[in-house]
């Protein structure tokens, strides 16, 4: 039942399905609360301050106001609203994906997640290690977890046969240390005779040249540089093997293409990390400390669908918008 006394908006708002967290997020939000249409005119900050009157604010990403234009305007009105909405005691809930903006954090972006963490009323976030972070390093309490939604009405063909032993697969970011890996792969004995594909769009020219000039010599190493729809996403996943994540951030603590590979019920291999170590410890994926140790998660781990078919049932979005209800429920 729809809570029509309870309105909640989430920012940023959907831009045609361009991002499918948010996409999903507003969906099973607008299941139990009544939540405002998207707004086609305003922008950033702006958009904030059209829906001021919301009873609630789910906010995600706000660091990524601090590097958009007038990044250093809208992070001042963005603090000002804050402030308002705790004097008129409306509620803020903050969904904490990353420890700060992947981009090299500055000023205005520690500012925003401070003001953000002061002003909130909950907290959210879809990693164990990102309790921890909040509580250090905000000095607050009133954090939650949540493990990442699973995104629905995924179909992945089950199949034994395949084209690459390990797929690395989403845009190609420096924080995602694929130049790293492909330097270690190549002058390791066992990496050096796999398959791999990488794809996805790398916008960094200097980064996609260094990623080529890395390969160039190793036939079995392909790499292709564009962005990929849906449907290519999972035929490339389809093709592989293992999928493997390549992540050594600080900033890292959950992963929306993880939780995208899940239903394809293949080797999943991670760092140690925020939402990666969360799920090996459910026996969902596996797990690596350092390059060396990936070549043998082939054999040594024991994957087991059932556990990933379980993990696929639980999380749900619509019962991620119930956990966010009982929050705010519980936070009057």
């Amino acid at each position: 039942m729809i809570d029509n006394e309870q309105k909640v908006y989430v920012f940023p708002p959907s831009n045609g399905g361009k991002n499918p967290y948010i996409t999903c997020f507003e969906s099973s939000i607008s299941k139990v609360f009544l939540c405002p249409p998207r707004n086609k005119v305003y922008d950033g900050v702006l958009d904030l301050l059209y829906n001021f009157n919301s009873k609630a604010w789910i906010i995600n990403w706000d660091t990524n106001l601090a590097f958009r234009k007038f990044g250093f305007l809208q992070v001042f009105l963005y603090v000002i609203l804050l402030v308002l909405r705790r004097l008129c005691k409306k509620k803020n809930i903050w969904i904490l994906h990353n420890k700060g903006a992947h981009q090299k954090n500055n000023f205005l972006s520690n500012l925003t997640a401070y003001c953000t963490a002061k002003f909130c009323t909950i907290t959210c976030t879809h990693s164990q290690e990102g309790v921890v972070y909040y509580k250090d390093k905000f000095k607050r309490n009133n954090v939650y977890y949540y493990p990442h939604p699973a995104y629905p009405n995924l179909s992945y063909k089950i199949t034994k046969s395949y084209e690459y032993d390990y797929i690395i697969w989403g845009s190609i970011l420096r924080y995602k240390n694929i130049a790293e890996f492909l330097r270690f792969a190549v002058k390791d004995e066992q990496l050096k005779t796999k398959k791999i594909l990488i794809c996805g769009r790398c916008s960094d020219v200097e980064y996609n040249n260094e990623i080529q000039s890395i390969i160039q010599h190793i036939p079995d190493f392909e790499y292709v540089n564009k962005f990929l729809s849906e449907e290519e996403i999972i035929s490339n996943i389809e093709k592989s093997k293992n999928i493997l994540f390549t992540y050594a951030s600080k900033s890292v603590l959950s992963s929306g293409a993880l939780i995208f590979s899940l239903p394809a019920k293949k080797l999943i291999i991670g760092p140690a990390v925020g939402a990666f170590k969360d799920l090996n410890e459910m026996g969902v994926i596996a797990n690596y400390y350092s390059f060396d140790e990936i070549a043998g998660l082939d054999d040594s781990f024991d994957l087991d669908e059932s556990k990933i078919q379980e993990y696929l049932n639980n999380y749900t979005w619509d019962n991620f918008a119930l956990f966010i209800k009982k929050l705010l429920l519980e936070n009057k």
